[in-house]
């Protein structure tokens, strides 16, 4: 009998709407990982951008090469655009070990597996865009604003690097800005969510069974893996029901009660067919293309 059979046969309680619970919120709370992973893709999607995007200030201000990802390995020691390739390096690296390895972890969470993005998030994700993030626009404040003899332009509106200078810092600001209300907003909520969510239990891989077994062998093996898999991964443990958002505690408490006593019955007789099979005597059923059953005399031979 399928879970759907069980609760078709179940008596719908009348019963009075009462609020939700902590855990019940929690469960039910998946804005956060959406804000989160939104916000790591945005903000992946700037680092891209930050590869091949140079704002040119007049015709002959030019990178060479032409875009900032293969110039700035060059130019970190330059001494009049050096702020601007480390404030690029910077970028490199800061967006990738967080938004880049964040997007991966959200990536795995919608797939099922939240553990990469339980432990990334509240550490790199959080902690590191608030500081990782400050580096690219702060070096990119320092080439707009610092003399001609420290590196930088001094504010100098038609100096070359001056609009990309506006482009990173503006940029740069507002997705370090964006990270940290996201983070600060939905980190522990994400966590609590992430808290409630059950983790599949998959059970251990055997051997096959050798070559030339038969039939009965076959069934014995099969039931007998069935049995161990339960042992390693009970199905009559947790409530397979899922509570909508309209249905109160205490109904969804008495119809899970219902299905797992349901449930449990089935699993029982199941159990119990497995362990018949497994302790039965084995029949041998010959296999014809086997060389050991050639030399096995047929009916009319053996008297």
């Amino acid at each position: 009998m399928s879970d759907i059979d069980i609760l078709s046969t179940a008596t719908e309680p009348v019963l009075e709407e009462e609020p939700l619970s902590e855990n019940n919120i929690a469960e039910e709370d998946t804005m956060p990982h959406i804000m989160i992973g939104l916000n790591a893709l945005l903000s992946t999607v700037w680092w891209l951008v930050l590869f091949f995007v140079y704002v040119e200030t007049s015709t002959s201000d030019r990178l060479t090469p032409v875009y900032p990802i293969a110039w700035l390995w060059t130019n970190l020691n330059d001494t009049s655009m050096g702020w601007v390739a480390i404030s690029y390096f910077t970028s490199v690296i800061a967006y990738f070990m967080v938004s880049f390895i964040e997007l991966l972890a959200w990536l795995i969470y919608l797939i099922g597996d939240p553990g990469l993005m339980i432990f990334w998030t509240p550490v790199f994700g959080m902690w590191g865009g608030i500081i990782l993030y400050i580096l690219p626009w702060l070096f990119a404040i320092f080439h707009l604003t610092f003399a001609t003899t420290d590196g930088g332009i001094e504010v100098g509106s038609t100096t070359n690097g001056f609009n990309n200078d506006l482009f990173l810092i503006v940029g740069g600001g507002f997705f370090w800005l964006y990270s940290l209300l996201v983070h600060f907003a939905f980190t522990n909520r994400f966590l609590a969510h992430a808290a409630t969510i059950k983790q599949p239990c998959i059970c251990r891989d055997y051997p096959p069974l050798e070559k030339g077994a038969n039939d009965d062998q076959k069934a014995k093996y099969k039931a007998m893996l069935e049995l161990e898999c339960e042992k390693q991964c009970p199905t009559d443990l947790f409530c397979p029901l899922t509570r909508g958002i309209g249905m109160s505690q205490t109904e969804y408490d008495l119809k899970c009660d219902y299905l797992m006593v349901q449930i449990k019955k089935e699993n029982t007789k199941k159990m119990q067919t497995l362990r018949e099979i497994v302790n039965r005597e084995e029949v041998i059923i010959y296999d014809e293309e086997d060389p050991i059953a050639s030399d096995i005399p047929d009916e009319n031979e053996r008297w």
